[in-house]
């Protein structure tokens, strides 16, 4: 799997912990703000799941 280039320029939205699974979701500061005041995104947003297993 390959990243988009500009990772360093997505804003983290969530994290959500589930045992030992830690889900973090990234995408656009663009999106972030939209969501934030009840807009729409646009058709082409990534969002972007990062699933890490902590290991025991």
């Amino acid at each position: 799997m390959t990243y988009p280039s500009n990772m360093d320029q997505r804003v983290h939205s969530t994290t959500v912990n589930r045992g030992d699974v830690v889900e973090r979701t990234v995408t656009s500061r663009g999106a972030t703000q939209a969501a934030h005041i009840g807009e729409r995104t646009l058709d082409v947003t990534q969002i972007i799941l990062e699933d890490y297993r902590i290991a025991a």
